[in-house]
């Protein structure tokens, strides 16, 4: 049995007995010099991941299944996007845990796991995490005022490419999505409102009529609630907003699908 293979098996593992590494817990300690082991030899096998060999290997299996059915993995694992520039560049997926197996370091002797949330993150920093190759970024845009023209938000839309789109949180902001007369070849910006309420910078931009295009803001998903919004080519885009309490988020709200609708 390989390294890869029995770190997929420890994992397997934990997540049929989810209070392990508690304090009252028989199996922790083995369990513990167990992972130690894996994250000591992976650093030497695998030194570009190391001891994240965990957090790796069961990204890698959590993109598959994001991509493969997306609003199925949206609704139930919260998810943040480090928003960039404008174009293609390669995002990587990685969980965010207290279960420090997860983590880098080795688990320390006497560790006791707290209680939280398994939530992700997609960024362009952690390059040792599940890769995502190509991913198009969309930009937040913070130039648009009460005084600008339609000419200024439609400069700032981008064509769509590769497998899968992203962006910053949508918190207060509006994000347009236009198909070109149905064809299925989308635009997209994200703009955030400046010197006007979030209202009424959505009012404004669907004030401007543009044709083909989705306005999606503050009206649509609510003053408490950000978006996570993310879209996936699959024989034609699908594009998702994933709903959470504003803040510091602890679960999802609910997902809906913008794109088709």
């Amino acid at each position: 049995m390989n390294l890869q293979t029995l770190a997929l098996r420890v994992l397997d593992w934990q997540a049929s007995k989810t209070n392990w590494l508690r304090a009252e817990s028989i199996r922790a300690e083995p369990m513990r010099e167990l992972v130690n082991l894996i994250k000591q030899s992976a650093r030497v096998a695998w030194p570009g991941v190391g001891g994240r060999i965990f957090n790796r290997l069961h990204c890698d299996l959590q993109l598959a299944q994001l991509i493969n059915n997306p609003m199925a993995w949206l609704a139930t694992n919260l998810l943040s996007i480090a928003g960039l520039g404008d174009g293609q560049r390669d995002f990587f997926l990685s969980v965010q845990h207290p279960d420090p197996t997860f983590e880098q370091e080795d688990i320390g002797k006497g560790f006791v796991m707290g209680i939280g949330p398994l939530n992700y993150r997609m960024d362009e920093a952690n390059v040792w995490a599940a890769k995502i190759q190509g991913a198009m970024c969309i930009k937040m845009h913070t130039d648009i005022s009460s005084d600008s023209n339609a000419a200024a938000v439609t400069n700032h839309m981008v064509a769509l490419a590769g497998a899968v789109m992203v962006t910053g949180m949508v918190n207060g902001c509006s994000f347009l999505i236009e198909d070109a007369g149905g064809a299925g070849a989308l635009h997209c910006t994200h703009i955030k409102p400046v010197g006007q309420a979030s209202e009424a910078l959505q009012n404004q931009i669907e004030g401007f009529g543009l044709n083909h295009t989705q306005v999606y803001g503050q009206n649509d998903y609510g003053a408490a609630l950000a978006a996570t919004v993310i879209g996936f080519a699959k024989g034609g885009w699908q594009i998702y907003a994933q709903l959470s309490a504003r803040g510091a988020p602890q679960k999802v709200t609910r997902v809906v699908q913008l794109y088709p609708r």
